[in-house]
């Protein structure tokens, strides 16, 4: 009798959008994902990544403790980071530990001037191959992250610190010269009133 390779499956609980709002601390990938392998009952890895629209201020983490079997680590890629999991331990346990994912991101425009208002984040795990065929991997499940911009108003800096002064019959007299403008998550303003 020949054993054939059977790889885990990976399939998703959430029907529902993820959604993160900006400074929110954090959102849970799929809280009810589940993983099913006919022939392995341990798994050896699993990758998260944010594999479309990453931008530098993205990060995945656990906001909790993961099963003491499993070990975290982050990869920093210039086209999406990865939370890497090892460790060989039950499909029980990695499905709590994936359940646990959250993604955030820390900028005061996580939309990256609204062309980034989603990220696809990919989730694979692999088994130990106890059936003597080679460890073999997942399909990949995605998960869609709708990210959410607040507005941050643009601010205006005085530069001159003395008072401007006019004379009758002046043709006028500058009222900041040296003023400055900022602003968090615009590169354009539309408006301005004195």
């Amino acid at each position: 009798i020949t054993a054939v390779k059977d790889n885990p499956v990976i399939t998703g609980g959430k029907v529902v959008r993820t959604v993160f709002n900006e400074a929110q601390p954090g959102s849970l990938l799929d809280d009810s994902l589940t993983i099913l392998d006919e022939d392995d009952v341990n798994l050896d890895k699993a990758i998260i990544t944010v594999s479309t629209n990453f931008i530098q201020t993205d990060s995945l983490f656990f906001s909790t403790a993961i099963p003491g079997g499993i070990t975290s680590s982050y990869t920093y890629g210039i086209n999406g980071d990865s939370l890497i999991l090892t460790g060989s331990d039950t499909i029980t346990n990695y499905v709590t530990a994936l359940r646990l994912a959250k993604f955030r991101n820390t900028s005061v425009d996580p939309t990256d001037n609204n062309t980034k208002t989603h990220r696809i984040v990919t989730i694979q795990v692999r088994d130990v191959g106890s059936d003597n065929r080679g460890k073999s991997w997942s399909n990949l499940l995605s998960r869609n992250v709708q990210v959410n911009a607040s507005s941050d108003p643009p601010e205006i800096t005085l530069g001159k610190t003395v008072n401007s002064i006019y004379f009758e019959g002046d043709a006028g007299t500058l009222i900041d010269d040296s003023l400055t403008l900022a602003d968090k998550d615009d590169i354009e303003l539309d408006r301005a009133e004195i």
